[in-house]
Parts: C-alpha cells; structure tokens; sequence
C-alpha cells in the first residue's frame, strides 16, 4: 500500500482544495467572509499535521488565494500579511468588511491591500462608513467581479480604481445611487440595489451603464421606484445579448420604455403595488398590474411574436401576466404582485379590465392560460374579448357557466369573444362540472355557429371525472 507521505505534492494540494470547499452562492460580503475565514483555519490547522503538509501548504500560492479582511478584528493586519505573503503571486479573492471610520491602522492595512490591487480577482467590499471607499484608488486591471455594499454615497464615486477597470465582467452596486459616467464597461452582469433613504435616480444614468456594456447577459434591479426621465423618449439602450432582467419594486415602466431587449430573454417584474401606490403617488383605482409595464410596448420585440399568455394567482404570488413563446418553456415576461389577500381579487379585476384595455399587445396570442384562485370575481367577457386569434384556452379553479356564457355573446367591438378558439379545457376545483349538462352545450355550440365561431371542443375536469364535448359534421358528440 502507497504511503500517503509518497503523494505527490500536487495531487496533495488538490486535496487540499476539495477540503477546503468552493465559496457560497450569495453575494453579500457577511457570508462570504465567513467562509473565506474558515478557509483559511482549514490551512492553518493542515499545516501543522506535519512537515511535508506545512511545506505543501505553505509551498502552494493557490490555495491562499482567498483573503478576509474584517477590522473589526485585532489581529486584522497581522493575518492580512500572513495571507499576502503565503498566497506569492496567486491570484487574490477578497472580502472586506469595515463597519468604523478609518484610523490609522485600518489605513496601513488598505495600504499594503493596494499594492497588491494587480493581482485582485474579485473584491468584495461591505462598509458602514462611506469614506473607506476612498481606499479603493488604485487601479486594478485584472478585477472581474466587484461587489459593493454600504451605506448611501453622497458623492459621485469617480475616484474608483483610477476610472479603469477594463476586465470587471460582474458588479454589483448596494446602497449606492449614483456611479461614474464611463467607468464600468464589458460587464457580463450587473445588480443595482438603491438604498431605501434615497428617493430618486437619473434614467441617464442607468442608460450609461447599459449601453456602454452592449453584451451584458444579466442585469437585476432593486428598489428603483422613483426615477427621473431625463432622456428623451428616443434615447433607447438595445441589450442584444441580454438573457434575464429581473426588477424588484422598480419603475419598470421607466426602465423598460427606453430598453430594447431580445425575443429570447427572461424578463421578470416583481412588485409590490401597495407601496409602488404610496411612493408614486398612484390613486388606489388606477393601481393594476399594467402599471408596471408601458403602454407603448412597439420597442420590446418579445411581445410581439408571443404566441401564449399565462394569467394566474396562487399563494405566493397575488396576481401575475405572463407571456411565453411557444418554443420555449421559459417566460419571456411574467410580472408578479405582493397584494395582500384581502385586496387580491378587487386588484384582480383591475388588471383584468387593464388588460382588455390594450387588445394590441395580445393580437398574436394563440394560447391562453388562466390560474386563478376559486371563486374569484372575473369579468370574463371584458378579458377574453380582446383575444381575437386565441386557438386554446386552459382554465383552472374556473366556474364553467360563466366562461360559456362569456364565449356566446358579442363583444363590444361588435365582434364575438374568441372567434378562433378550437379548445377550451376547464379545470374545475370545486364542483361544478357536473352542472353542465346536454342541454347547455347544445345550447352553447349552437350560439358558437350562429355567431360564425370556429368549431369548439370542451374538456372539463371536476370532481365527476372529465366530460368532452365536440361538435362536428352537425352533431356533437359526449364522452365521460
């Protein structure tokens, strides 16, 4: 049997690193100096299993890479020299917490910190005292990720690095409401979370940002509510590469009214209309859905081609629209609510007449799919009407007596609701499936041919086991 003192000392280091674990998913600075910390424990205690380890240990900048930095600490600068030395021209990870105001010793850490910014990979920087910031002067020409989290700036932040960081691909910004016009270029992924006291931000500058990154793939957006458009309406910033926009409790309206983004990217709009109805001022009977997207929706050619619209409600989510394209499962826009259940179903139907106000942006849709929580109050006439082209629809927790009596009548446009529907699947959940009988679905492809309607199978599902029913050739046909 091989002695383990016979390893090699490479495959020895690579043990080494399985032992010592792959950093955390979050990006908040706390948790990563935590495991940067225990990492470094981890070394420290292998080094002294024996003389080999300790030579291994030592002998290896890569497994060093990792550098907390908490000042909170004592023996902050003693273990940030130890970790400087060890790690010999390896490329450094960073974590820095710093909640006091710079004194000197802090000062002659960040000192020794800067004349190893060439060989930074990635910085992460959490304060309470904004002026720490102005430590981070020095260029540094090879960071590819940033992330930032402190307390609000009162001061543009253009001393930063020496306004150079050609390789950053991923930043994130928290609790900074403004940023340096030109500074960050060629990212992959950006997150901007604005801090709570500050009440507004330039659209000019978010448009700075994106545009000077024309192959940015990510950008989430955090507490955005109130912003300045101080861009005319042509001012657009096309995202040709962007594959996923998330907006939590933003002015999505703002922000995606001078955005053009790709058929095949992910857009997702999280709200909270009670406080978006308090922050912007908007009256409580104009709060619907439709407020967190433009009206004008030419310049987003996701919604174009879509060919399904996916409304539903559950638990989690209040209310919610989104529209798929038909290749692909994922949602190229769904917009979410936080509304209370007390309100859910008067803001339900708000949004319902919202949408039925803008026939324009659903003239392509073909499937519709609807989600709702039983015994909601729909004004199905005023929803369906604007679905000229739809070709299947898919209910759930629907009363089936009121969507057929919906789908006989003529709209206001003097035009039948749904003229083209081939499928209509009712999902029922509370019983009243086996309330349809012969009679009404005679009754109901009868008025569906006087009115010149496509040809219409129904499937309903309760708890009496699945009912079909298709006309055809003059007869309809029933199967249980």
């Amino acid at each position: 049997m091989t002695s383990v003192q016979t390893i090699p000392s490479e495959i020895l280091s690579a043990i080494f690193r399985l032992i010592l674990g792959k950093p955390p998913l979050e990006l908040h600075t706390i948790r990563l100096l935590a495991h940067h910390r225990a990492r470094v424990r981890k070394l420290v205690k292998l080094s002294l299993v024996c003389r080999r380890w300790r030579i291994t240990v030592l002998g290896d900048g890569t497994l060093w890479r990792t550098l907390p930095i908490d000042t909170s600490r004592s023996d902050c600068q003693e273990s940030t020299t130890a970790v400087l030395e060890r790690s010999k021209h390896a490329m450094l990870d960073v974590s820095i917490m710093c909640d006091d105001e710079l004194d000197c010793p802090h000062e002659a850490i960040f000192s020794e910190i800067s004349r190893n910014f060439d060989r930074i990979k990635s910085l992460h920087f959490a304060t309470t005292s904004p002026g720490t910031l102005r430590n981070l002067s020095t260029p540094a020409l090879k960071l590819e990720t940033l992330n930032i989290f402190t307390a609000e700036q009162s001061a543009e932040l253009g001393f930063l690095f020496g306004g150079s960081l050609p390789a950053l691909r991923s930043l994130t910004l928290a609790g900074v409401p403004s940023w340096p016009l030109g500074l960050f270029s060629n990212l992959k992924d950006l997150r901007l979370v604005l801090p709570p006291s500050h009440p507004t931000v330039k659209v000019s500058s978010l448009i700075d940002v994106m545009s000077r990154s024309p192959g940015i793939e990510q950008i989430k957006m955090s507490a955005f509510l109130s912003m300045i458009d101080d861009s005319p309406p042509s001012c657009l910033v096309s995202l040709p590469n962007l594959q996923r926009f998330t907006m939590r409790n933003c002015d999505s309206v703002m922000v995606l009214s001078h955005t053009i983004i790709p058929a095949a990217a992910d857009i997702k709009v999280v709200m909270d209309h009670c406080r978006m109805r308090t922050t912007m001022h908007i009256p409580s009977r104009d709060c619907h859905i439709l407020c967190s997207i433009p009206e004008d929706m030419s310049t987003m050619g996701f919604l174009a081609e879509s060919t399904m619209f996916v409304l539903q409600q559950d638990r989690k989510i209040g209310f919610g629209i989104g529209f798929y394209q038909s290749h692909s499962s994922r949602p190229s826009l769904r917009i979410l609510d936080r509304s209370t259940s007390a309100s859910v179903d008067l803001f339900s139907r708000r949004s319902i007449e919202a949408l039925a106000s803008r026939p324009h942006q659903f003239k392509n849709t073909t499937d519709l799919s609807i989600k709702l929580f039983a015994g909601t109050t729909v004004p199905w006439s005023t929803l369906l009407c604007c679905f000229r082209r739809l070709e299947r629809l898919s209910m759930v927790a629907a009363h089936a007596p009121s969507i057929l009596s919906a789908l006989m009548v003529i709209g206001e446009d003097s035009h039948p609701i749904c003229p083209a529907l081939r499928q209509l699947n009712i999902h029922e959940k509370d019983g009243h499936a086996v309330v349809l009988d012969k009679d009404d679905m005679v009754r109901f492809f009868a008025t569906r041919r006087v009115l010149n309607c496509a040809a219409t199978e129904v499937n309903v599902y309760g708890l009496g086991g699945r009912k079909r029913w298709k006309y055809g050739n003059g007869q309809m046909d029933a199967r249980y």
